[in-house]
């Protein structure tokens, strides 16, 4: 782990002399989690004897979740690697699977670039405060837009990323792990992490969470404290969540933002239980208004911590100055309350729906139509604009 710290230049170890040359670590922050992976269980005694070398570099070196995951357990891997010779396709799986595919390049070749594009001009909190700091209703609104969508972006390039390497890793015989499940559905921000990244939360939940809480809970643990433990382990493992994704000061930041969101979830979860009672706190969440004011509240969390991957250690002054903290809560506010609306207006139009669809075959039928005509027209732009250009995968870099 030292030596993972140091080649991606965490800032803990600044101190150390950088190597002599310019290097990429590309996916070195996978590779490290499947060896950890591979050391823990067979820790547990899942796995009962060492690997041949031959194994073990096939997994750590997957090449097709090399660079951004999923992060799939060596198990599942090896299931499926060992039966390779009898692997074969029918025909529904095999265009299923060149669907996804065609998606997912179209999502990271033609609609998130458009997104990139409309907000890269305002993906520098520098010239950003320089040139609309003096206006602070017109600021939050850039910067509140700016962050929804960079979010969006992300969203599409790294999902479209999922669907490129999980057809083309099933085309070879390899059943990848999902990494998202419509996570913009969710509503709250423990329920998110489990939608997305899906591999990344779960990894974290078996080898830092569970183990983290069984031993503050077998330590200082009593029926007073649990809750308290629960949220403490919550906190640690989402802060190491944070380191995860980058090496600047930037991102302890970014961990602390995010221990501290899911903490309040936590806490909000255990009180409302423990004050409404489990039937009351139920039917509180079958009311479409309180569902849509959680959905937004999750929503406003998790883009304000992608403001975190692209904002410059340099801006730290600006981040903690008086002006752009309030501009951050006023953002938050901004996007809660315009994605509960959004949400709540989903949740109606699903409503109607529902009840005019008499032929919800035909229906389907209309809709599937349409939706291949706009993927068609995304892809189409996609060959003329970006046939020449290498695409960016964001999470390339962690």
């Amino acid at each position: 782990m030292t030596f993972f710290c140091y080649v991606k230049k965490y800032v803990f170890v600044s101190f150390i002399p950088a190597l002599p040359f310019v290097y990429a670590a590309v996916g070195l922050s996978y590779v490290v989690l499947r060896i950890l992976h591979l050391c823990m269980e067979r820790y547990y005694g899942t796995i009962e004897r060492p690997l041949p070398l031959s194994s073990y570099f096939n997994y750590t070196t997957n090449f097709t979740a090399l660079v951004s995951g999923p992060i799939q357990y060596y198990s599942d891997f090896e299931r499926d690697f060992s039966d390779l010779g009898n692997y074969r396709l029918d025909d529904e799986e095999l265009r299923d699977t060149f669907n996804r595919l065609f998606v997912g390049f179209i999502k990271v070749y033609g609609i998130a670039p458009i997104l990139y594009d409309s907000v890269s001009r305002y993906l520098n909190l520098n010239s950003l405060m320089g040139v609309h700091g003096y206006n602070f209703i017109v600021f939050v609104a850039i910067f509140s837009v700016t962050s929804f969508v960079y979010i969006v972006y992300l969203y599409l390039n790294f999902s479209g990323y999922m669907d490129i390497v999980c057809a083309f890793a099933r085309l070879c015989g390899i059943r990848m792990p999902e990494n998202f499940n419509k996570p913009f559905k969710a509503t709250n921000f423990i329920d998110f992490w489990t939608r997305w990244h899906i591999t990344l939360g779960l990894w974290l939940k078996r080898y830092i969470f569970n183990p983290l809480l069984h031993f503050l809970i077998s330590r200082y643990g009593s029926p007073s404290t649990t809750i308290l433990m629960g949220i403490l382990a919550y906190f640690i493992t989402f802060v190491v969540l944070g380191l995860w994704h980058g090496s600047t000061i930037i991102f302890v930041y970014c961990g602390l933002y995010l221990g501290l969101g899911v903490s309040i979830n936590k806490l909000y979860q255990d009180l409302s239980r423990k004050k409404l009672g489990k039937k009351r706190v139920k039917k509180l969440k079958a009311n479409q208004f309180y569902v849509a004011l959680c959905r937004g509240l999750t929503i406003a969390s998790f883009t304000l911590t992608g403001f975190f991957l692209w904002v410059p250690s340099s801006a730290t002054p600006l981040i903690f100055g008086k002006f752009f903290m309030l501009a951050f809560a006023a953002s938050f506010v901004l996007i809660a309350v315009g994605f509960s609306f959004y949400a709540l207006a989903e949740d109606i139009c699903m409503r109607v729906a529902g009840k005019l669809m008499l032929n919800e075959r035909c229906s389907m039928s209309v809709l599937k139509h349409l939706g291949s005509g706009v993927l068609f027209f995304f892809f189409v732009y996609s060959v003329i604009s970006q046939c020449n250009n290498a695409p960016t995968f964001v999470y390339e870099a962690f």
